[in-house]
């Protein structure tokens, strides 16, 4: 069976597909949406992963949907291991509006108590991890060097929103597969929209089980709400400009269509 990697990027839809292939056939996807086995969980050993998936005849493909595997900047070795592991993998790699992607991330981080609206200004200017998530050509370029272009495929979140057949398309052809989905239902898994604190430290201990469900629970019936972050126009220009050279090569480079990346355009116009 060949090998699919969903690599992100992170807050471009990556929960949505998972969803729209959970029926299909051809495909097994792992048993939980991120195994991270390539950049988080290398020491529980390849037989951990392997039994992530459970084939049926009918399975062409097995398919790893981990946004993990493109920051690279955090995982500088992930590509290398996945190549390692099966040097004719396939690679997709969701993209959206770069400064959306951010605002996007940033919000699901203040959900999860890792951030508070006070510090995003001096993250953004300390810390890289959200531009550098958000600077595609750099996350793609290990992948495109080490399993070709051809392997890869390049999909807009947008198109996922607006025009899902052309996206449904790119896929079957990509894959060699009867691939086509009617509609996509939300899939916003982390934006529950209230407040979960020490949510990194309990699931890093307990994971996905009861202790874990339990504690996620009771934040769900505290339900504090958190307002999505609204990044100032200095906040928006100082992005860009980290991001602009990269991302025109990357828009170039891919066919991008730049003009359904509202946020990256109107703050283009204004340069």
């Amino acid at each position: 069976m060949e090998k699919v990697f969903v690599i992100g990027g992170m807050k471009c839809g990556t929960s949505s597909l998972y969803q729209m292939f959970k029926n299909n056939p051809e495909v097994c996807l792992s048993k939980f949406k991120e195994t991270s086995f390539f950049t988080k969980r290398i020491a529980k050993g390849i037989d951990w992963y392997k039994n992530q998936f459970e084939p049926l005849e009918t399975t062409k493909f097995l398919m790893d949907v981990s946004p993990s595997y493109s920051k690279t900047h955090l995982f500088p070795d992930c590509a290398q291991k996945i190549y390692d592991y099966d040097a004719n993998a396939k690679i997709i790699y969701l993209v959206r509006d770069p400064l959306e992607r951010i605002v996007s991330n940033i919000y699901h981080d203040l959900l999860r108590g890792r951030l508070t609206t006070k510090q995003i200004k001096s993250t953004l200017q300390n810390d890289d991890n959200y531009i550098k998530t958000s600077n595609y050509g750099l996350q793609i370029a290990p992948y495109i060097e080490l399993f070709g272009e051809k392997n890869v495929l390049v999909l807009q979140f947008e198109d996922l929103k607006t025009n899902l057949p052309a996206f449904n398309t790119k896929i079957a052809n990509f894959l060699g597969i009867d691939f086509s989905v009617d509609n996509v239902a939300a899939q916003n898994v982390s934006e529950n929209r209230y407040l979960i604190k020490y949510f990194d430290a309990v699931h890093s201990r307990f994971g996905n089980g009861i202790i874990s469900k339990i504690y996620f629970l009771f934040w769900r019936l505290v339900n504090i709400k958190v307002s999505k972050p609204e990044l100032s126009q200095e906040e928006l220009r100082f992005i860009f400009q980290e991001l602009e050279k990269d991302t025109a090569t990357f828009i170039q480079k891919f066919g991008v269509n730049e003009k359904a990346w509202k946020f990256w355009s109107v703050v283009k116009n204004q340069q």
